[in-house]
C-alpha cells in the first residue's frame, strides 16, 4: 500500500483504491495533476475501480462488457460498452464510480455499420445472402461486434472479409493477398458502402486481375 501526498515537484505514488477515495477533492486534484501519462501509477488504481464496478454492475443484460480505459489524452475512465444504439444509455449507471469518469459506448451502431459493409459486398461478389453473411459474422467476428475485443474497429469492414475471397489453393499466400485484395476494393479510396457510384464490374474485375497475378506468380516460381 503506497501513498504520497507531497506538494513541490515530487513524485506522487497511490495504489491503494480505498485510500485514494478516503482523499479530498482538492487533493485527488492535485494529484491528478503530477500524473505521469507515461508511468503505471494510475494503472491499479482504475483497474481496482473497473473491477469493483463490474462486481457490482456487470450483470446487466445490455452490458457487452466492462474495461478500462487508459488513454494518454483523458482522464482515466472506466469503459462500459452497451448492445444499444447511440444516443441510448442505461441510466441506471452511474456517471462517475469511485471517483472515475463512467463512459458508456454503444456497440450497435458499429456491429450495424459492419454488418451492412460486409452484405454489400459480399453479396455482390459472392451472392452471398444477408443470413449467410450474419452466421458468417457471428462465428467469426461476434466479439469483436459486441465490442469485447477493443481492437477490433481499428480495422475497416472491408479488412475482415479479404480471405473470403481468396481460393483454397492459393490460402499459402493470403497474407500477401489480403493487403492485395483490400486495395482492390478500394474505388477512389473508398469502400463500396462509402460511395453511391460505386463500380461492382470494375471491383470484380481487379479482384480477379489480383487473384490470377498471385496464381501466375506461384506457377513460375
Amino acid at each position: 500500500m503506497r501513498l504520497h501526498i507531497v506538494n513541490s515537484d515530487e513524485s506522487w505514488s497511490c495504489n491503494d483504491l480505498d485510500m485514494w477515495i478516503a482523499l479530498t477533492a482538492v487533493e485527488r486534484n492535485q494529484y491528478r495533476r503530477k500524473w505521469k501519462r507515461k508511468d503505471d501509477s494510475w494503472f491499479d488504481l482504475i483497474k481496482e475501480a473497473c473491477r469493483r464496478f463490474r462486481l457490482e454492475y456487470g450483470h446487466h443484460p445490455q452490458i457487452n462488457t466492462i474495461h478500462d480505459c487508459l488513454g494518454f489524452e483523458t482522464e482515466p475512465s472506466i469503459s462500459v460498452v452497451t448492445a444499444l444504439h447511440t444516443p441510448e444509455i442505461i441510466e441506471e449507471l452511474p456517471d462517475r464510480y469511485c471517483t472515475f469518469r463512467v463512459v458508456q459506448q454503444q456497440a450497435k451502431d458499429t456491429k450495424d455499420y459492419y454488418l451492412a459493409c460486409w452484405t454489400l459486398t459480399l453479396s455482390h461478389l459472392l451472392n452471398w445472402t444477408e443470413e449467410m453473411v450474419k452466421n458468417w459474422a457471428l462465428t467469426h467476428h461476434s466479439e469483436g461486434l459486441n465490442g469485447i475485443d477493443r481492437w477490433f474497429t481499428h480495422e475497416e469492414p472491408d479488412y475482415y472479409i479479404t480471405d473470403l475471397l481468396i481460393p483454397n489453393t492459393m490460402r499459402k499466400q493470403r497474407w500477401r493477398l489480403n493487403n492485395e485484395l483490400f486495395d482492390a476494393l478500394r474505388q477512389d479510396g473508398h469502400s463500396a458502402h462509402g460511395i453511391s457510384h460505386y463500380d461492382w464490374e470494375a471491383a470484380k474485375q481487379r479482384v480477379q486481375a489480383v487473384i490470377n497475378k498471385a496464381d501466375k506468380d506461384h506457377v513460375d516460381s
